[in-house]
């Protein structure tokens, strides 16, 4: 690794965490600050993203949190081992929607958040209640 490349990881990483501490401890304006900075230097770190989906759902910046949300999805697609952040996205764009009050589409997002978490159970209840 470059000294330039190390000097941008300890750079992200520091961003990341001090984002993430702020979202623990519900202070989600600084959140957003921080892991925006640290998503400009790594766009495609899906953990950065979920966090950063969750500071704007509860700042009550539903569209920027749903956007945020179809990035990771897409992003977790291509990686088998973001199934958990691809669940966690589709439970964050099921309570974005709630809020918004389109109840269908929470319902499908949240459905889709539950196969991704619990896909094997999932798919034998739904099958269990389409043969009743």
């Amino acid at each position: 690794m470059l000294k330039a490349e190390t000097g941008e990881a300890e750079r992200v990483e520091r961003e990341r965490k001090t984002g993430l501490a702020a979202y623990k401890n519900k202070d989600y304006k600084p959140a957003i600050r921080h892991l925006e900075k640290a998503r400009k230097i790594w766009p495609e770190d899906v953990s950065i993203l979920v966090a950063l989906a969750g500071a704007y759902l509860n700042t009550k910046d539903y569209q920027k949190s749903i956007a945020v949300c179809e990035k990771v999805i897409e992003l977790s697609n291509e990686r088998t081992e973001s199934e958990t952040y691809s669940a966690e996205a589709f439970s964050t764009m099921s309570s974005a929607f709630v809020k918004l009050g389109d109840s269908p589409t929470a319902i499908k997002y949240y459905h889709d958040s539950l196969a991704k978490y619990h896909g094997a159970i999932y798919s034998q209840l739904d099958k269990s209640r389409t043969a009743s």
